[in-house]
């Protein structure tokens, strides 16, 4: 192989290194965009410090869009992954850097998806080394002997190989951070304003026997907006009338039992159909001990009661998957939503141990799943 040939392998494969770096940053900036949408509709009373996270993200996005569409332009025809990869793009008219106009015409084909492929492929195997938007623009990406590799000194003792791995390491924390702070400040961030939204679709159940005595009372969630409510069977059994407290001032009577399983103790109630949005319905089988979870209730008939706590293990008993938690539960709890960490519902709280301290226990959503779908009733 004679050393223009390697010359060529060794430009295209830092191309494509580069490139691909770059790239990834598009479902990076796509993903925090779709992080803030939402929050463009929020009132305008929301807390400072949910404000200075979408500022924050806002702010971050447009540093990334910007660095796509100008990254060769405002670093003298060098991006970062291009200085450390010793490439540069310049004119193909005056070779030097290319103006901004040009690094604009040259990176937008990156954000076109159907192109992506199209512009690898010219990378390899376009003889020049030119993709569509160097054509465009009229550049090229030459071998470039300036390093983003300084410090000779470092360089001499870990080598050059070395820097290079550092840098990437370090580039690579770079992003799981600006990650891991996007998630934080749009989903756990707001996670009180979230809580209280699911709240809204909780209820509490009220029960009287024949003599209109009372009998006691639970929990309940709506599942979806026809007024189909899920909760635990024994709240209701032998009751002859029940109603359900919405939103703590709305009373709405319980038609029927529209499903029931009695040896899982759920059952699925009727009421009328109500303006509220209904509980997402998780997976059960993608829980696992210490993950974080939510419980919302009305324990001793206090509405609306949020705990915070763990899983604590999973259990079977004659066949019958329960979810252990140490979140606190009290008589009325029961028929309550078990919430993961992003509030959908992957349980029903139904039992505790009296002699115990937290160990309460919750059946699996995908059983509820399973006799929502059985009796025809739509959830989200």
């Amino acid at each position: 192989m004679g050393p223009q040939i390697q010359a060529r392998i060794s430009t295209i494969l830092r191309r494509m290194a580069a490139a691909f770096v770059e790239i990834m940053l598009l479902p990076f900036c796509a993903v925090l965009l779709i992080l803030t949408l939402p929050e463009l509709s929020k009132d305008p009373s929301v807390a400072f410090a949910e404000g200075a996270y979408f500022l924050f993200i806002m702010a971050v996005w447009l540093a990334i869009f910007t660095y796509l569409l100008f990254k060769d332009a405002f670093f003298n025809g060098q991006s970062i992954m291009k200085k450390l990869l010793r490439l540069r793009v310049v004119s193909v008219k005056t070779q030097v850097k290319c103006r901004w106009y040009q690094s604009l015409i040259r990176n937008i084909p990156l954000f076109i998806t159907p192109v992506l492929l199209i512009e690898l492929l010219m990378v390899i195997f376009n003889p020049g080394g030119r993709r569509l938007g160097d054509m465009m623009a009229g550049t090229v990406v030459v071998n470039s002997s300036e390093s983003f590799l300084p410090r000779p000194k470092l360089q001499k003792r870990i080598g050059d190989l070395g820097l290079k791995t550092l840098t990437w390491l370090l580039a690579a924390a770079l992003m799981l951070a600006l990650f891991y702070v996007a998630y934080y400040s749009i989903g756990a961030g707001n996670i009180s304003e979230r809580l209280n939204k699911s709240s809204n679709s909780v209820v509490t159940i009220y029960s009287y026997d024949s003599n209109n005595k009372f009998i006691g009372y639970a929990s309940g969630f709506f599942v979806n907006s026809d007024g189909y409510i899920v909760t635990s069977q024994h709240v209701v059994q032998g009751a002859a009338r029940s109603f359900a407290i919405y939103k703590e001032n709305e009373n709405l009577n319980i038609d029927s039992m529209v499903a029931n399983d009695p040896i899982r103790d759920i059952a699925v109630l009727k009421v009328r159909a109500v303006d509220t949005p209904p509980l997402s319905l998780g997976n059960s089988d993608k829980v696992y001990v210490g993950n974080e979870i939510y419980t919302i209730g009305a324990p001793q008939g206090l509405l609306n009661t949020v705990s915070k706590g763990i899983i604590s293990q999973i259990r079977y008993s004659k066949g019958i998957k329960y979810i252990q938690i140490d979140a606190p539960i009290s008589p009325g709890s029961s028929g309550g939503p078990l919430l993961d960490r992003n509030l959908a519902v992957i349980g029903v709280n139904f039992a505790f141990y009296k002699e115990g301290q937290n160990l309460n226990f919750a059946i699996p959503v995908n059983y509820i799943k399973a006799l929502l779908k059985k009796s025809k009733v739509e959830y989200k």
